[in-house]
């Protein structure tokens, strides 16, 4: 996987500054999953963001959510670096797993999620992944 161009800190980091020129309605896409989250400010809880690269959206839910945690699930050691970086303010409240959307990284997880949410990776998969991630 190391020929993926994601695991390149440089090709991460350029596209975590492009990102929100890059996809429009980008805060958009965010805040609409923010206000559909099942938990309420005071309520404890995971949740998982998929394909959650630098974790933009996990810093958010945690700023809103200040009793959740958030799993950022992605592929690029990259990519978990930025994360790591960004949510570092929230310690164990932030939990990084590196793995394909299309392996069963939820055997992984440190519990079950209240919430899966993801903006910017399902739409890569090929129709069969899709349809063993949603199962």
């Amino acid at each position: 996987m190391s020929d993926y161009r994601w695991n390149q800190l440089d090709n991460a980091r350029g596209y975590d500054i492009a990102a929100e020129h890059v996809h429009p309605h980008y805060r958009e896409v965010q805040d609409v999953i923010l206000d559909a989250l099942p938990l309420a400010p005071d309520e404890a809880g995971w949740v998982i963001d998929l394909g959650g690269g630098s974790g933009r959206l996990a810093e958010r839910i945690l700023d809103r959510l200040p009793r959740a945690s958030v799993g950022v699930v992605d592929q690029s050691e990259a990519f978990l670096t930025l994360a790591r970086e960004r949510l570092a303010r929230f310690g164990e409240r932030a939990f990084f797993l590196q793995a394909r959307l299309q392996s069963d990284w939820s055997r992984d997880l440190p519990a079950a999620p209240r919430a899966i949410v993801s903006t910017s990776a399902i739409h890569h998969l090929d129709p069969a992944e899709k349809q063993r991630l949603y199962q």
